[in-house]
């Protein structure tokens, strides 16, 4: 039985051909509403699904104010719904080399590693993992019920940044997000 790790590691062999990150309709499947809590300014930019090879791993949503994403701007919101099982540790390696990938090096990252390794569950299919980036703290929650929170201004912009930098790994995928034309 194949892992996530090992798929995931296989990925970035594949070449970039072979790797999709595809659009959906912006009501996806669970249909959840467009804005992301009740009574704040945040509202969507865009959304992902993300496939390696034939498996689907997850599906991503972005908020920002307006619904039009500025780095700076705050509060900012990644929502990951996995499709397939995860155990956590999984994530926090794909995190790190996610990081490697983009060159991104901060004297924190490894204390940011250790604090994830610590925050994340082991996802299943159908949890939904959230990134709430605010001024001066990111704070994670896991199926609606708040995981913790690393109080680090750097460390929302690091993270998100696997997902929306142009050099990330999935092109595809971040052009979906930032809800730009493929």
């Amino acid at each position: 039985m194949l892992t996530l790790t090992a798929l995931l590691g296989a990925a970035v062999l594949v070449t970039a051909q072979t790797e999709t990150a595809q659009t959906v309709p912006t009501q996806p499947e669970t249909a959840q509403p467009e804005t992301a809590q009740p009574g704040n300014n945040l509202a969507l930019v865009g959304e992902a699904r993300l496939q390696v090879l034939l498996w689907e791993v997850y599906h991503s949503r972005l908020f920002a104010p307006g619904g039009r994403y500025q780095p700076d701007a705050r509060p900012l919101r990644l929502e990951i719904t996995y499709l397939r099982d995860i155990d956590s540790a999984a994530l926090v390696k794909q995190t790190a080399k996610e990081w490697r990938h983009l060159g991104q090096e901060h004297p924190s990252q490894a204390e940011w590693l250790s604090l994830l390794a610590g925050l994340w569950p082991n996802v299943s299919e159908g949890d939904v993992l959230v990134l709430d980036i605010n001024e001066g703290s990111s704070q994670f929650s896991h199926n609606g019920e708040t995981l913790g929170e690393i109080a680090d201004a750097d460390f929302g912009p690091s993270f998100l940044a696997i997902w929306v930098s142009p050099d990330t790994s999935r092109p595809e995928l971040r052009r979906a997000l930032l809800g730009m034309e493929p």
